[in-house]
């Protein structure tokens, strides 16, 4: 090996005979220095070779025969290779001097090597042992605390701004892509589905009235029975979408305008007996008590079932502060309430049935029964509903869902308000 590291440990003191030789370097300090811990010396084999064999014999003879009491640590010859590690080192030698650089002395002109003081000086910094074996440690603690906070990062979505505010456009485009698939569902599948099932043929489908060749009980139930399957089924998908907040939302307004529905439809059809529920009991005696369990009904699945489940869903969206949770759930709720409302009367306003529809249908199921968008975000003041730590990313603008919504509301409003006749079929 053609480098390798000698350790110098000076002796003790040297007594008043350690200055009798002129060898010595001028200027050398003979002390031992005092034992300070953490402290420790070495050289290269680069300037100190025991290939010499003038200092080999100087250094035997001078420092082991005369004094072998130099290595007061312990007890061995003054030179010797760093074979052992830091850690045994220190147990065996006690404390060391740690100057910042240190090198060879200069050789004497007679190849003697002075035996009175130390055989090193400072001249550049030589690395700590210790923080050679500490440093990679500590490196690689920080290496572990980084990749754990990275893998928290990945696993875990972005977390909400909430200084600042979801993109009113998209939220108003997502609404409309919601209340056309949410009229649809209701309308076609509901209806027109139960229409089929029970052996009717369709007739007439628009944006709010389906017309069947067999008006039954169970097709005038069939919307109101779409809405809750599909509300509850839109609820866990929306639970299950952790990472994109415009999907996420897109799927909570559908639970929400179909839970909304069924609700809306019982205390409808209970306080005014017109509606679907009211074609459903229509006969059943008495009278007053299905209209007021209609009411029951309906007033207890909107008010203590749908409203606190849309809200309590929405918190992802909300933040934790107090006053940045009202906000914003006003402005996630407020302006699809609006969206859908505006667009299932103009829609309406255009069906083939007449004018009335647009009051009992349109504004009554958009206006009316998606009320509680328009006023839930009173329940966030106080502890009722409570700040949720799972939280989303901010809706931004979206060009997609702003696409689709022009192409769906020209279709829900030109295509369906008209109405769509199949009796020719």
């Amino acid at each position: 090996m053609r480098y390798s590291q000698l350790r110098i440990e000076t002796g003790q003191r040297p007594s008043a005979r350690s200055f009798a030789r002129a060898d010595c370097l001028p200027g050398c300090e003979l002390a031992r220095p005092d034992l300070v811990a953490r402290e420790v010396s070495f050289v290269q084999a680069q300037k100190f070779r025991l290939r010499h064999i003038p200092e080999t014999i100087t250094l035997g003879s001078r420092n082991i025969l005369n004094d072998p009491r130099s290595d007061m640590g312990s007890g061995r010859l003054p030179v010797h290779a760093v074979a052992h590690d830091l850690a045994h080192d220190q147990a065996q030698g006690g404390a060391r001097r740690e100057p910042e650089g240190i090198r060879l002395a200069q050789r004497l002109p007679d190849g003697d090597v002075p035996r009175c003081g130390p055989l090193i000086c400072p001249d550049k910094h030589v690395p700590d042992a210790r923080d050679a074996l500490l440093k990679p440690a500590a490196t690689m603690r920080c290496m572990a605390a980084n990749a754990a906070k990275d893998a928290t990062a990945e696993s875990s979505p972005p977390r909400l701004r909430e200084a600042t505010k979801p993109d009113l456009l998209t939220i108003a485009a997502i609404a409309i892509a919601a209340t056309v698939i949410a009229d649809f569902i209701h309308e076609g599948l509901g209806h027109g589905g139960m229409c089929l099932a029970t052996g009717g043929r369709p007739l007439v489908l628009s944006t709010v009235h389906f017309e069947c060749s067999a008006d039954t009980r169970l097709v005038a139930a069939g919307g109101t029975l779409a809405n809750l399957i599909f509300g509850v089924l839109f609820w866990v998908v929306a639970r299950a979408v952790k990472r994109s907040a415009s999907w996420r939302y897109f799927f909570w307004l559908l639970m929400t305008f179909n839970l909304f529905s069924v609700g809306g439809y019982f205390l409808f059809s209970g306080i005014g007996n017109i509606g679907d529920w009211a074609a459903v009991v229509a006969g059943w005696q008495p009278a007053w008590a299905w209209r007021v369990g209609l009411a029951a009904l309906g007033i207890v699945t909107y008010f203590f079932v749908c409203v606190p489940l849309s809200l309590r869903e929405l918190r992802s969206f909300l933040g934790k502060d107090a006053k940045i949770r009202v906000r914003r759930a006003r402005r996630l709720t407020v302006t699809p309430y609006l969206t859908a409302g505006l667009l299932a009367c103009a829609a309406g306003a255009l069906n083939p049935v007449g004018p009335l529809l647009i009051l009992i249908s349109a504004a009554a199921a958009s206006f009316g029964g998606n009320s509680g968008l328009a006023w839930m975000w009173n329940l966030l003041y106080g502890p009722r509903i409570p700040s949720s730590e799972f939280q989303m990313p901010e809706i931004e603008r979206s060009r997609g869902w702003i696409i689709a919504a022009v192409v769906l509301a020209i279709g829900f409003i030109a295509g369906l308000g008209p109405g769509v006749k199949f009796h020719s079929l």
